[in-house]
């Protein structure tokens, strides 16, 4: 949260502070849910679609905190309409995320599903993944509070927390995660989508070996990128094109260097 909204939130938006302060006696009473609604007419009276999602949130959280995971989960996806109107998707993701896991807790686990899905197509941006927007850090925190088996059910979020490691410059722990994706996948029968996602790992193992100079890895991970990945998923296509260049300039082959880096810059520019 405070990644996304570093500055605190209006006066008139109510926290769990607030009610853990006014309300130390009767907690989550009749006085704490008479704040919140009046709290939530302030601040929707003001239009600001950004700040209504954020009073939205918190409600969401005072709900979790207190224990009333179906009231969260009511409340974060009514968080997440005046943020999709705000066109902030980094917000909602995090309310599709924050949503399943309070119907987690609330043994409701179909919908719970739903909303895990909801949110791993958010995160894969409409074609420029929330990664490369700037998003890194706000989508480890979302994914280091899910549980394993809910990563195990959708291998691309163990992909998208590698990734977003890498993002943040911690090699530490890629590998891990990679590997429990394609444990996940064991069993998985290959689709496009699939082989994608195989692509997207060795991408990530080639961004590794970069680090690394190791320039065959990162030739024999880059060309197996290459070989997977969807036409369309032109962000990796480029990064793995890019370490391609790299191992090229590392091994002393200026000529395929040049190639490889005018294609890399030729794919950032459709992208």
């Amino acid at each position: 949260m405070g990644l996304l909204f570093p500055n605190p939130p209006s006066l008139d938006c109510i926290t769990i502070d607030d009610v853990q302060r006014r309300y130390r006696l009767t907690g989550l009473g009749a006085p704490a849910l008479a704040a919140i609604e009046q709290s939530q007419r302030l601040v929707r009276a003001r239009g600001d679609y950004s700040q209504t999602g954020l009073c939205e949130f918190h409600i969401g959280l005072i709900y979790f905190h207190w224990d009333d995971p179906r009231a969260a989960a009511n409340q974060f996806a009514l968080a997440r309409q005046p943020w999709t109107l705000a066109d902030d998707h980094s917000a909602a993701c995090l309310t599709h995320f924050a949503q399943g896991l309070a119907l987690y807790h609330a043994f409701h686990n179909e919908p719970a599903m739903l909303q895990f899905g909801r949110a791993e197509r958010l995160l894969e941006g409409r074609g420029m993944p929330l990664l490369f927007r700037g998003a890194a850090r706000p989508i480890l925190r979302w994914l280091a509070s899910l549980p394993a088996a809910e990563l195990d059910v959708r291998p691309s979020l163990w992909v998208t927390y590698a990734s977003a490691l890498l993002f943040i410059s911690q090699v530490a722990g890629v590998e891990e995660k990679l590997q429990a994706a394609e444990a996940a996948l064991r069993n998985v029968e290959p689709d496009d989508k699939i082989r994608d996602l195989i692509g997207h790992i060795a991408s990530i193992r080639a961004t590794v070996a970069v680090t690394q100079h190791d320039a065959e890895a990162i030739i024999a991970q880059s060309q197996r990128a290459l070989a997977y990945l969807h036409p369309d998923n032109l962000p990796v296509r480029t990064a793995a094109t890019w370490a391609l260049a790299y191992a090229h300039q590392l091994q002393g082959d200026r000529a395929a260097a040049g190639l490889a880096y005018a294609e890399a810059l030729a794919a950032s520019a459709s992208a």
